[in-house]
């Protein structure tokens, strides 16, 4: 797993799993919580659904190796071996039906667009030195 990986490298990967606690959209839900009360649970519920969903992640991803090393032959391999981001949205197209897919599909651009709204707010708030 991590032949010619430096040791350098393995540290920034380890480290990718500590930096999750501080980044924006993350903090943004904190500083919204409407007492000191309500943190502990939130807390709770927010690291039990993301150990869910990080556990999923790695789930398709070993699924993927699995499945496109068995299938080296189908159009779909050829593109995951060039960009192994892509594996779960090949996983999908051939999984499921066409409809189902493209709601899954259209999920993951939601989930980027939401993410993506709570990272800029933070910095619009520090631009104009207020919430517009």
């Amino acid at each position: 797993m991590f032949q010619g990986v430096s040791f350098i490298a393995i540290i920034s990967s380890m480290a990718w799993g500590l930096g999750y606690f501080g980044q924006p959209h993350i903090l943004v839900r904190f500083m919204a919580a409407d007492s000191v009360k309500t943190i502990p649970n939130a807390r709770r519920i927010g690291m039990a659904w993301m150990i869910l969903c990080l556990a999923g992640a790695v789930a398709v991803g070993y699924v993927g190796i699995a499945y496109f090393q068995a299938h080296p032959d189908i159009p779909s391999a050829a593109i995951v071996a060039k960009n192994p981001e892509t594996v779960f949205m090949e996983l999908t197209k051939i999984l499921f039906n066409p409809w189902v897919a493209g709601v899954v599909l259209a999920a993951i651009l939601a989930a980027v667009m939401s993410t993506l709204s709570c990272q800029l707010l933070p910095h619009k708030m520090s631009w104009f030195g207020s919430v517009v």
